[in-house]
């Protein structure tokens, strides 16, 4: 049945794809890909980290405690949060 020769006589890995590109992978390019991916990881990423550390400082500035039980605390003042038991 399935284990049978069909007369194919071909390596079926040969034609087979996945989306690793298969044994034998080499794409064109790939350093300079690969490169330009983490150019682009770190462009996002950068900005991001630049605007945590200055959302940290004008938290800390403010003289107000850095504790995530106070932050959960302050949001369900504002009614920002409003917790599971009122739902």
């Amino acid at each position: 049945m399935g284990g049978m020769d069909h007369g194919h006589g071909e390596d079926f890995r040969t034609k087979v794809w996945s989306m690793t590109g298969g044994p034998h992978c080499r794409p064109k390019h790939w350093k300079r890909n690969t490169a330009i991916a983490m150019v682009g990881v770190f462009l996002v990423c950068i900005p991001i980290a630049m605007k945590s550390a200055e959302l940290e400082a004008t938290a800390s500035s403010s003289g107000s405690s850095n504790s995530f039980t106070t932050l959960v605390q302050e949001f369900r003042k504002q009614g920002i949060l409003i917790s599971a038991a009122t739902v």
